[in-house]
């Protein structure tokens, strides 16, 4: 019984390992009326990073972008949230490093119950984001729901690569900076055992929607789609 149990546990980590978009590094091959093209493509609706040489060792991020469709967009060039940090002004150029799935190793987690959150940060090895501190960030943005933009936010702020969200009959990976989701399992839960908003060990916050009591974890959740 106990090998039987070893196996299915083996099974459920190299699904989930599979399910998890890789980092890509690649270069910028050409740019050609705008249109940025990669010497390596990477997954659609992934965001990606780019680097830029500066020589004598200095390098920078300078734009986040995604693929869509086969064709790189830029999306951001904000990318590290910092007061004292101006932000850089080079534009993309050929040579150009990237990185598809930029600090995909980091995942916040949103889940209705303590127990679907311990369960599934067991099962894969990553930089598990407590979802205390998203409830925190939004508390003193005194925002009062979980939103695309509250989360690119938040990942900026605090370097979080992904977003895995428990659905009622399914988990999602949702890219914060392309706003897209870039996997999708199926996962059943068990939908009247789910804490509003998202499981988080606080009890109550003074500010922003924390201080609500009503409310519906997976309804809060269809926003990602």
């Amino acid at each position: 019984m106990n090998k039987i149990l070893s196996l299915c546990l083996i099974s459920t980590i190299v699904l989930f390992a599979n399910f998890f978009p890789s980092t890509i590094h690649t270069t910028i091959a050409k740019i050609k009326d705008d249109q940025i093209i990669l010497k390596y493509p990477i997954k659609d609706k992934t965001s990606c990073a780019i680097v830029h040489d500066y020589g004598n060792n200095i390098k920078a991020l300078t734009f986040m972008c995604k693929q869509e469709n086969g064709k790189v967009k830029l999306i951001d060039s904000d990318i590290i949230h910092h007061d004292s940090i101006p932000t850089i002004n080079t534009k993309p150029q050929v040579g150009d490093s990237v990185i598809g799935g930029y600090l995909y190793d980091n995942v916040l987690l949103l889940a209705p119950n303590e127990e679907v959150y311990k369960n599934l940060t067991k099962q894969y090895n990553k930089k598990w984001i407590h979802p205390d501190l998203y409830a925190l960030f939004l508390s003193q943005e005194g925002d009062d729901k979980v939103t695309k933009e509250s989360l690119k936010s938040f990942a900026k702020r605090y370097q979080i690569g992904l977003v895995m969200i428990v659905k009622s009959n399914q988990i999602a990976l949702y890219d914060p900076y392309s706003k897209d989701i870039v996997a999708t399992k199926s996962y059943k839960t068990d939908t009247k055992k789910a804490k509003y908003p998202f499981y988080m060990h606080f009890e109550e916050l003074d500010s922003g929607w924390f201080a609500k009591k009503d409310g519906n974890y997976y309804q809060e959740m269809e926003i990602f789609k």
